[in-house]
């Protein structure tokens, strides 16, 4: 049994554990992983136990668990979305967009995406950092966007809308947005999983990375070896 033991430790430790934890499976042991480290667990489990306040609330295959726990926190495409609150910080609403803004119009793989976070303070905040991340199916962080810090230096009482826009770089596929509000001192809002969105469409030339980058390359001739 192993109890959250990659929580610990740097990354050569963790890589080695990774490895003697599946090298144990592939000998027939049985091996009970418990840990938040969603694509560690989707990488050595084929199924898993989704334990809630003691409770069971799914067993079965980990891509399917690991789908349904973070679905868990996500609002229903339509839904009336539920504002947080926390601190000084109420945050009224979030969006994902298409990049002309319009609501309900399908998010394409090869367009940019634009998001929304509409919020209130009720105090001045003084160097508040607005933080929107992407993650995969499998709890992958694969995009990180702060707002500009010089904007949020000090920030009174009223209400904002944050908007940034993220360019055509993620393949298609299904996603969820996260949203961190804080300062340096304090953390107003940490929600993993504030909205899901999709992008539909194909990558060029069937790319399979979660990134697809179209940048420039040269190729140039090597003189002869002699």
């Amino acid at each position: 049994m192993v109890d959250e033991i990659l929580a610990v430790g740097d990354a050569e430790f963790q890589r080695k554990c990774i490895g003697r934890i599946a090298a144990a499976g592939q000998e027939g042991r049985t091996v009970v992983f418990v840990s938040h480290d969603l694509e560690t667990l989707a990488t050595i489990c084929r199924r898993s136990v989704w334990l809630e306040a003691g409770r069971v609330r799914g067993s079965g295959p980990t891509a399917d668990i690991v789908r349904r726990y973070l679905g868990s926190g996500l609002s229903a495409p339509g839904a009336q979305w539920t504002p947080l609150r926390s601190g000084p910080v109420t945050v009224g609403n979030v969006r994902v967009l298409a990049a002309d803004g319009r609501a309900g119009t399908a998010l394409l793989r090869d367009e940019p995406v634009r998001v929304e976070v509409d919020f209130s303070l009720d105090e001045e905040v003084r160097g508040l950092v607005v933080n929107v991340f992407v993650t995969t199916g499998r709890g992958i962080t694969v995009l990180d966007l702060f707002a500009d810090r010089s904007s949020l230096e000090r920030v009174g009482p009223g209400r904002y809308c944050a908007q940034v826009t993220i360019p055509p770089v993620l393949n298609a596929g299904d996603y969820a947005l996260g949203l961190w509000m804080g300062s340096a001192h304090e953390k107003f809002i940490d929600e993993r999983a504030a909205v899901s969105f999709a992008l539909d469409g194909a990558a060029p030339d069937d790319a399979e990375g979660l990134l697809v980058l179209d940048l420039p390359f040269t190729v140039r001739p090597l003189p002869e070896h002699r």
